[in-house]
């Protein structure tokens, strides 16, 4: 049984390298996705951080927690981008939502300065994808995406409403099995889409997108909120946003969501983004608490 051997083998290296040498081998494997656990590009966890293995492999994760589907297009990919400038040029978290930024529909990519730029959701990509149908040109997909982003409210979308006699328009929205994600409560589609853009379609099929047909202050989400920027820091100046954004830091460390009794390491998570603004630190949090490796 020769074949024992070198299994044997192995289970001993293994049991001879310190634990905490094991664990720091784990934490690399989970920042850069290495094979070897010991990456000659990072000499310490900050390094790994810091590094573009765990910028793209961590904007790539956002990417596919923010989006169904891989986009096909850069300018469909508009959260990795901006993920991965803001991480890269060590901005607060927050940047990648409320950021001054726009990602053009080009053959290449390039995140630009855009005063009126509110972090990916105005990138022209992103506002393509999440235009909708609605036959008015609400953008209530593009409202979705933004609560999902921003704070992981998470809707089952229904099939267009078919039943005899009910319009498939806002009033059949306010139907009893509708009303309550489309206009009840502080998050109600409807309303939320009326701050954002009006998908126009021309005769020819070519989409354009105009200003709010009513630019006046909205009761949402406790407060009065006027426009599409007011929306989106509201929503990111929330605690439904640091327990969000810690939630997403948790499942790339873990790979699933916290356990109860693991709140105590989650609320270190939320007090170091907190403190310092950054995903990074978030993450390291995580990867550097004592239950870790255990």
């Amino acid at each position: 049984m020769a074949w024992v051997r070198p299994v044997l083998f192995m289970l001993a290296v293994l049991s001879a390298v310190p634990a905490a040498a094991q664990c720091e081998g784990r934490a690399y494997r989970v920042l850069l996705n290495t094979t070897s656990g010991f990456p000659a590009s990072a000499k310490s966890i900050d390094d790994a951080l810091a590094s573009g293995q765990f910028i793209d492999r961590f904007a790539s994760y956002i990417d596919s927690r923010f989006n169904k589907t891989q986009g096909l297009r850069h300018g469909q990919r508009a959260a990795y981008y901006v993920t991965s400038h803001v991480l890269a040029s060590g901005l607060p978290w927050s940047e990648v939502f409320v950021g001054h930024f726009n990602l053009p529909n080009r053959d290449y990519p390039s995140v630009e300065v855009d005063p009126k730029g509110i972090g990916f959701f105005t990138s022209p990509g992103w506002v393509e994808r999440y235009a909708g149908n609605e036959k008015n040109g609400l953008m209530l997909v593009a409202a979705n995406r933004i609560l999902q982003n921003t704070i992981g409210l998470v809707r089952v979308a229904a099939a267009n409403n078919s039943a005899p006699g009910v319009p498939n328009d806002a009033a059949g929205r306010r139907a009893a099995a509708c009303t309550g994600c489309h206009f009840a409560g502080p998050y109600g589609l409807d309303d939320v889409a009326q701050l954002l853009p009006i998908k126009k379609v021309g005769p020819t099929g070519a989409v354009t997108f105009e200003a709010p047909a009513v630019n006046e202050p909205r009761a949402l989400l406790n407060t009065q909120i006027r426009n599409e920027r007011e929306l989106v820091e509201t929503l990111v100046a929330s605690d439904a946003f640091k327990f969000w954004s810690c939630r997403l830091a948790f499942e790339f460390v873990y790979g699933r969501a916290e356990y109860s009794c693991e709140a105590p390491a989650f609320d270190r998570c939320v007090d170091a983004l907190t403190s310092t603004g950054q995903m990074q630190a978030a993450v390291k949090s995580l990867i550097t608490e004592p239950d870790f490796c255990r």
